[in-house]
């Protein structure tokens, strides 16, 4: 972690609880050197909540994974009104779907970045690797 900067937070959500746990452990073995406090949840509204009791405070940095299609708010939704719920925290945002070019679109449009189901775990982690600023 950077000298200037809070604490770095993994976010993982999605209402499949088995790719919840396996995003976790992997990021668990190959991220642990980040020193990211990892989070899950398994909607949208329950990511706000998680965020919220972590207690998020200027200079936070928080890579969000979330799903696109979820009951309730989509994870589009759920990614764009991050920003506006904490508007001091920098966010890195990134949705998964399957390969529906809509949703692609729609998520680059907003300022995410799109990975396509099924993703690898490799790819993943070097996005979150430049996010928080490490190759």
């Amino acid at each position: 972690m950077s000298e200037n900067s809070g604490r770095w937070i993994l976010l993982i959500v999605d209402d499949d609880q088995q790719l919840r746990q396996t995003v976790e452990r992997s990021a668990k073995l190959e991220l642990g050197d980040l020193g990211l406090d990892i989070l899950t949840a398994c909607s949208g509204q329950d990511g706000i909540d998680q965020l919220r009791k972590k207690g998020l405070e200027s200079g936070d940095e928080v890579f969000v994974l979330s799903d696109f299609d979820m009951l309730g708010m989509t994870g589009l939704e759920f990614l764009v009104g991050l920003p506006i719920i904490f508007p001091d925290v920098r966010f890195g945002r990134m949705i998964f779907s399957g390969g529906s070019d809509h949703n692609r679109r729609s998520t680059e449009r907003a300022g995410c970045w799109f990975i396509e189901k099924p993703f690898s775990i490799t790819e993943l982690f070097l996005h979150i690797h430049t996010f928080f600023g490490r190759k």
